[in-house]
């Protein structure tokens, strides 16, 4: 059996009280409190197209055509802002309910890909909800954002941010600005710590290493999960160690052609298809970040750190990220959760494979309580 689900890449979401007006027929993207607690309706790109409903009481994910609806509407405020960032121009949004003072403000960073603001629905409406203002941004080149995520170096997507922290900033958002980041924003964050951008970090399965050995420590953990025997995993190890290879430019193309050629007729299960083209937009971002070291950044740091992973993600793997940011960040500073069958999403997970994505609707239930006792706890 092939398994075709397996994707190697860098690891790669106001007013007055709730009004008594009840929900409308149509669902529409907003905070609402239902009888049993906050409900929010959003974009969840992972699981699909169309909106859907974040029960926060249950912490459930299902499609917003099959949900409860027995609502009414908190009304949020919101104020769209532009900042200009290394010639692009950033779509930006603060945030917040109308009926509550805001605590703090919290800037979302996004994990790797392209990534419109409402991509991070699901966690920008529960700290809403939890009394924070909230920064969104169109990553650049998504949404109404210019520019290309693919020829950005890390660098630049973290002045990116701290442009963005400057917009809002200027329109008065409340002190102190925490970040909120996935995946690839563990490289982006410490930067913006290191420079005092922001007074603390929450980390959902950022990645710690370089890039380029998170490639190969998500190859390993993506393989052994689909039990591959040592052999394979070792052979594939080197093959898309190869392939960085190729996109840092140290090595010629023709090379990952003739071992994509000898994979293939031994029958690698592996691979996925031949690989990109030498001047591919994926190789370009590969060169401009596979080298990138974070730890620099982190040792500049000293704000406050929560870290979370589950067990089950074999995109950015626990164990070897903690093992790296253990030695980088001082041990008054880091609070590190790792969840039980938790997936890179941080939903309940039986092979944490993404194949399995779609078919999942339960959050861990220790993940939102996690965030909210360590903001009580320094904020």
């Amino acid at each position: 059996m092939k398994r075709r689900d397996l994707l190697v890449g860098l690891a790669a979401v106001a007013g007055g009280c709730a009004s008594a007006a009840t929900a409308p027929t149509t669902p529409t993207r907003g905070l609402w409190h239902s009888p049993s607690g906050a409900l929010a309706i959003g974009q969840f790109p992972e699981f699909g197209e169309g909106l859907f409903a974040f029960d926060y009481r249950t912490m459930r994910v299902t499609p917003a055509s099959t949900a409860d609806l027995d609502v009414s509407r908190v009304e949020v405020i919101r104020r769209p802002f532009e900042v200009m960032s290394g010639g692009a121009s950033l779509a930006s949004e603060l945030a917040h309910r109308d009926d509550v003072r805001q605590r703090a403000t919290i800037i979302l960073i996004y994990g790797s890909g392209p990534a419109p603001k409402e991509a991070l629905d699901l966690w920008a409406f529960w700290f809403m909800n939890a009394g924070f203002a909230v920064i969104t941004y169109d990553k650049r080149g998504s949404g109404a954002s210019s520019g290309d995520w693919r020829e950005a170096e890390l660098e630049t997507l973290a002045a990116d941010a701290n442009a963005v922290i400057g917009g809002a900033r200027a329109l008065g958002a409340p002190e102190p600005f925490i970040a909120w980041g996935g995946s690839q924003a563990g490289w982006i964050m410490p930067q913006l710590g290191a420079q005092r951008a922001i007074s603390g970090m929450i980390m959902h399965a950022g990645s710690v290493m370089r890039p380029g050995e998170q490639i190969q420590a998500q190859v390993e953990a993506e393989l052994r999960a689909y039990g591959f025997p040592e052999q394979e995993i070792e052979a594939a190890l080197r093959y898309y160690a190869l392939d960085t290879d190729v996109s840092r430019g140290v090595r010629p193309w023709t090379d990952i052609e003739a071992a994509h050629r000898e994979a293939a007729a031994s029958g690698a299960e592996w691979i996925l298809g031949p690989p990109s083209p030498a001047d591919a937009p994926d190789r370009t971002m590969i060169r401009l970040m596979a080298d990138f070291d974070p730890a620099p950044f982190w040792r500049a740091s000293n704000v406050p750190v929560l870290a979370i992973y589950g067990d089950k993600d074999w995109i950015v793997p626990a164990d070897p990220n903690l093992a790296v940011l253990s030695r980088l960040v001082r041990a008054d500073v880091l609070e590190t959760r790792v969840l039980g069958s938790a997936n890179h999403l941080m939903f309940v997970a039986e092979t944490g494979l993404r194949e399995e994505y779609r078919t999942l609707a339960q959050i861990h239930p220790e993940y939102f309580a996690a965030i909210a006792n360590w903001l009580d706890g320094r904020f």
